[in-house]
């Protein structure tokens, strides 16, 4: 349910008017820099980055006007506030799930602890 809600907030805030916005701006800056990409994610996601242990120039230069231009368009920032209303939201409506998440993790994380310490007493 978490990663659903998560995946479901992510989406919708690349939805959000003002991200949309953002983005927009963003890809006008990299044009400006001579670079042709439609949406961040997609900047990191050319395989030919991923075939190689070492970054390429091209890369570099990417990498670079990618962080150059998501300050000057604050589309950072813009997207965080987006994402976090929606998040905002998300955990009042699913109040009562996110509680009984905790308290699972909490368990889980005591009967770990309860592990490492029998395993701690028996060195």
């Amino acid at each position: 349910m978490f990663n659903r809600l998560v995946t479901r907030d992510f989406e919708r805030s690349r939805r959000d008017a003002a991200v949309r916005r953002g983005v927009r701006a963003w890809s006008a800056c990299l044009r400006a820099e001579g670079l042709r990409h439609t949406d961040p994610l997609s900047v990191a996601d050319k395989p030919v980055w991923a075939r190689s242990s070492r970054p390429s120039p091209e890369e570099i230069r990417t990498a670079v006007a990618d962080v150059r231009c998501k300050g000057r368009t604050r589309l950072a920032e813009i997207w965080r506030t987006a994402e976090a209303r929606l998040q905002t939201e998300t955990i009042r409506t699913h109040a009562r799930s996110f509680r009984a998440l905790k308290a699972a993790k909490q368990h889980w994380l005591r009967a770990a602890d309860r592990v490492l310490a029998r395993r701690d007493a028996d060195r």
